[in-house]
């Protein structure tokens, strides 16, 4: 199989999109710019509804603590569980998403 066309695959992630943004505005109890709401977006996307309602970040941004508070609360959804350990361990790809996420908040 040729696998998916560009266009394709952006169709399909709008759509898995759609439940997220929803999620992520039904969460949110204070503005935030584009980029703050894209990096709490990316964030539920990566470790569901539930831990995200239930998240340090979205407590700091609710309780509008400072950016540094903020940046620190997302540094630490860092981790896997190594399927052969059953422990969590730090994930490089998942350290730079977080790092990534966390300059929305300068």
């Amino acid at each position: 199989s040729a696998g998916l066309t560009e266009a394709e695959a952006e169709a399909l992630l709008a759509k898995d999109l759609v439940p997220r943004v929803a999620a992520v505005e039904a969460c949110l109890e204070v503005e935030v710019t584009q980029e703050q709401f894209d990096s709490c977006v990316s964030l539920l996307f990566n470790i569901g509804e539930a831990a995200f309602r239930g998240s340090s970040v979205l407590r700091a941004i609710n309780g509008k603590a400072s950016h540094a508070l903020i940046r620190q609360c997302l540094l630490k959804w860092n981790k896997v569980r190594n399927p052969k350990t059953g422990q969590l361990e730090v994930s490089k790809g998942l350290a730079k998403r977080r790092a990534d996420e966390a300059k929305a908040w300068p």
